[in-house]
């Protein structure tokens, strides 16, 4: 089977919380369908900026702007 995947599902992947995704449960069954090879999954061609564009305003802004400059702060 061959299922299209859009980026709602790939955040759920990503995050793990059940608490604030909804159907988190069912999309970690599909990755493991998929990493047993019972599922084969594609993902639109624009899947990375749909998943950076939820997953940037969660990156704290102090780590981004030390991501960009290369100046990591102090643990």
């Amino acid at each position: 089977m061959t299922l299209v995947v859009d980026a709602s599902v790939i955040i759920k992947w990503l995050l793990q919380d059940s608490g604030r995704e909804s159907a988190t449960e069912h999309a970690t069954e599909l990755m493991r369908a998929v990493v047993l090879g019972e599922v084969e999954v594609l993902q639109p061609f624009h899947w990375l900026a749909e998943v950076a564009a939820v997953a940037a305003p969660r990156v704290p802004r102090n780590f981004r702007r030390s991501w960009l400059t290369g100046a990591y702060p102090s643990q």
